[in-house]
């Protein structure tokens, strides 16, 4: 009986620490749950955090999207004005040629013009003087002798002057 109390007194033993062992398991396993559980919670609100960094990175991309949108519609106005403002500041400068263009026909039609109107009267005050100063001028020729360009110009004061003497 001593051997069977023995027997009994080393499965006891064996029976307590099997006991112990299980108790320092399950605080093990206790523990090793607390810490997966406080793991979950950080990585559920690391989660959590990113998920609302996510939605408001969608919306920052949507307000982005529109305002690209609108920056678009912009810049393609802009470009439309731009392209209108060239057209137009290309018929102004057609304009302007042409005007310059009249201009300068007007200006040398009406410098023939005056020409012509110079030399009509020229001719008139030569036609005037020559019946004025027909008989006198006939007296000038044989006194002085003037040479052909400045006998238009002297030639009027030249007969007067010899009309007070004659």
């Amino acid at each position: 009986m001593i051997r069977l109390t023995k027997t009994l007194q080393g499965q006891l033993e064996r029976k307590e620490e099997d006991v112990v062992s299980a108790q320092q398991r399950e605080a093990a396993s206790e523990k090793l749950l607390q810490q997966m559980q406080s793991s979950i919670k950080q990585l559920e609100t690391r989660l959590h955090v990113t998920v609302q960094d996510a939605e408001q990175m969608r919306t920052e991309r949507t307000a982005l999207e529109k305002q690209i949108r609108m920056l678009q519609t912009k810049c393609a106005n802009l470009e439309r004005e731009n392209y209108e403002a060239v057209a137009e500041v290309q018929d102004c400068v057609q304009l302007l040629e042409e005007a310059n263009l009249q201009k300068s026909r007007y200006d040398v039609r009406a410098f023939k013009d005056l020409c012509k109107f110079t030399v009509f009267t020229r001719r008139l005050e030569l036609c005037w003087w020559q019946e004025n100063c027909k008989g006198k001028m006939e007296i000038a020729v044989s006194v002085m002798i003037v040479p052909n360009g400045l006998r238009r110009n002297i030639f009027p004061h030249y007969c007067l002057y010899r009309a007070s003497l004659v």
